[in-house]
């Protein structure tokens, strides 16, 4: 279940289906003088969006780990009831691949210098 949701703007977004969490990045954060943390949700009930904010707490008080924390969030169901995951998404870190490995486009591009 990828999420499509419009805006007011009706651009639409897609949420992957599992989770987006920086968890592993918070300690490191804080140490570094962050002191302000956003979490956003797509359609979480009430009683859901207390469980990921408590959570996040509690990593932030030092009571729990980011891996605790992780392995929380990746047990929450979505609005389907279903175990999505949770994961680093477009936090994680990936190497650059080099260009001589990647595929050849079909694409057929002018000469800019004719």
């Amino acid at each position: 279940d990828h999420r499509v949701m419009a805006d007011m703007g009706c651009r639409n977004t897609v949420f992957n289906a599992a989770a987006q969490s920086g968890a592993c990045y918070v300690s490191e954060l804080a140490a570094s003088g962050f002191g302000r943390f956003r979490i956003e949700l797509v359609d979480e009930s009430a009683d859901r969006a207390r469980e990921v904010v408590q959570g996040y707490q509690s990593l932030l008080r030092g009571d729990i780990t980011d891996e605790q924390l992780m392995r929380r969030l990746d047990l929450i169901p979505d609005a389907n009831d279903a175990v999505q995951g949770v994961g680093l998404g477009s936090l994680e870190v990936r190497a650059e691949r080099d260009r001589s490995e990647l595929s050849k486009t079909n694409a057929k591009w002018a000469k800019m210098d004719e």
